[in-house]
């Protein structure tokens, strides 16, 4: 007989394999896993870099925590006051009560919707208020260097990051 003659088939009753068509699917799936699978160098490679990523993430978390605690800092230890030019200790920092505002204001929007912002030389907080027609003029022709804080009935935001 051929090559596939009787005498080389394997009977049924000797242990034959038989595989049905969804156990070959998944021993092909497996096959195929398992030759895309990192051998052992790039598999500590990839740890190293996913550590790494882990790493970077966690200190990005943490400086911006930090930058978030200097700028709370500096906004609320701030007084938005400075020492008279003339004076012994012009431009640093003064007490509250004491000194001249360091603010600058401006008026930002389309007509009708204006809001002005007032902005903290030394420290960078931000009111955003709503002004008067009368004060819309006077910034418009003047602007508003060295003036205080606008009254909370008229705010509109008021922060560090506006």
């Amino acid at each position: 007989m051929g090559i596939f003659g009787e005498e080389n088939k394997p009977a049924a009753s000797e242990g034959a394999v038989t595989l049905t068509k969804a156990d070959l699917q998944t021993l092909l799936e497996a096959a195929v896993r398992a030759a895309k699978a990192p051998n052992a160098l790039e598999q500590r490679e990839l740890e190293r870099q996913l550590e790494q990523d882990r790493r970077r993430s966690l200190a990005q978390v943490e400086f911006e925590k930090a930058e978030e605690l200097a700028a709370r800092r500096r906004s609320h230890g701030c007084t938005h006051r400075r020492h008279p030019l003339g004076s012994r200790y012009a431009g640093m920092s003064a007490p509250k009560g004491e000194g001249e505002w360091c603010t600058g204001r401006q008026i930002v929007g389309r007509i009708g919707e204006q809001i002005a912002t007032l902005i903290c030389m030394r420290c960078s907080y931000v009111w955003q208020f709503k002004p008067t027609n009368a004060e819309r003029e006077y910034i418009e022709s003047n602007g508003l260097l060295g003036f205080a804080p606008p009254p909370e009935e008229t705010l509109v935001a008021q922060g560090v990051n506006l």
